[in-house]
């Protein structure tokens, strides 16, 4: 591998395990776990309101009372009773308690009175249900009484006196994990003043709800991301690691040493030209008694060639295989030195 190929290896590898590195530690300051809601029971609660009008004694009706959905003279109520029912279940033992209350709305096209028939009443029970049966009497009578004061008070004749009666129950469920709630109303309008109508009524649906505990649930997202960049980090070093120990190619690319030659050439023409004599060869062998010594550098060359006056012979490359070879002869002694490429270690 060259020098440069290392170098671009090694920089690619630093980016990515920065990155490796910067990812691991977010994983570390995110955390690791969060807080979430289970259901630990589940329940219903169902509430209704209704009435019952008794009658006074008459020709028209063969029965003593009238329910829900009958027409209602006003001339034949002897008294009008109305009743509330609640009940709650749940899938497991629970303590079920709870307030309900009931109030009249007293409205006519320009005002409002709210009048409380029933004040908050609690109730409670343990198991796995719970119910509240309620009977109160509706007293039409002092509702359109009250009516007929404010009209008195305020010299303003009542337009479409009516009343709206609300019973609405507030309950909870706890079990010892947890604790639910919930709330519902049940309405019932009346005229004040007609003299004959129909009850209009509204109840609810039957509504869930549930008590939840909350609980230290694992983030994988988080543990996940953790985990795999520090596998990353850790492969990402022994690669750096693997990298370090590759050994470099020895040998440049042949344009590069060509171009290296020839420029160091021409810069140790321009340093030691009047010093050199251009040969076509240099021959000699151990069988004429010449002895060829390597120097380490062209300036130690120089000095010997200096010491004993003799001139620097330079027999250049005749192929790109070749070295320029720098010669200095001495009687039986040839100094000489190749004009040699660095090795990678040696590049700048």
């Amino acid at each position: 591998m060259t020098r440069t190929a290392k170098l671009r290896l090694v920089t690619v590898l630093l980016i990515l395990t920065l990155i490796s590195a910067g990812v691991l530690v977010d994983g570390y300051l995110r955390p690791a776990t969060t807080q979430a809601s289970t259901v630990v029971c589940r329940f219903v609660h169902r509430l209704s309101l209704d009435y019952q009008v008794y009658l006074r004694p008459n020709s028209l009706y063969d029965t003593p009372s009238l329910g829900p959905g009958q027409k209602i003279f006003a001339g034949l109520v002897d008294h009008i009773e109305a009743r509330i029912g609640y009940d709650m279940n749940s899938d497991r033992q629970a303590d079920s308690s709870g307030t309900y209350t009931v109030v009249a709305d007293v409205q006519t096209d320009d005002w409002q009175k709210q009048i409380v028939l029933l004040p908050d009443t609690p109730f409670s029970s343990s198991g796995t249900s719970l119910s509240v049966d309620k009977e109160f009497p509706l007293d039409l009578a002092s509702l359109a009484e009250i009516v007929k004061t404010i009209a008195e008070e305020t010299g303003v004749s009542p337009v479409n006196p009516r009343t709206v009666i609300t019973a609405t129950f507030t309950a909870s469920v706890a079990t010892g994990l947890g604790v639910g709630s919930a709330t519902m109303s049940a309405t019932m309008s009346l005229p004040l003043s007609a003299k004959s109508y129909n009850v209009v009524i509204s109840n609810p649906d039957p509504q869930n709800g549930s008590v939840t505990e909350k609980v230290t649930v694992d983030r994988e997202s988080v543990h996940g991301q953790r985990r795999y960049s520090l596998i990353a980090l850790v492969l990402l070093l022994a690669a750096f690691v693997a990298v370090g120990i590759l050994p470099m190619h020895t040998t440049m690319r042949v344009e590069d040493r060509d171009e290296w030659l020839i420029k160091q050439s021409k810069a140790n023409r321009k340093k030691y030209g009047d010093r050199l004599a251009t040969v076509t060869t240099v021959a000699y062998s151990k069988a004429s008694g010449i002895v060829g010594v390597k120097t380490v550098s062209l300036k130690d060359l120089v000095v010997i060639a200096d010491e004993i006056g003799k001139p620097i012979l330079l027999k250049e490359a005749s192929s790109s295989k070749d070295l320029p070879i720098y010669h200095v002869l001495d009687g039986s002694v040839c100094y000489q030195w190749a004009l040699t490429p660095p090795s990678p270690s040696d590049e700048p």
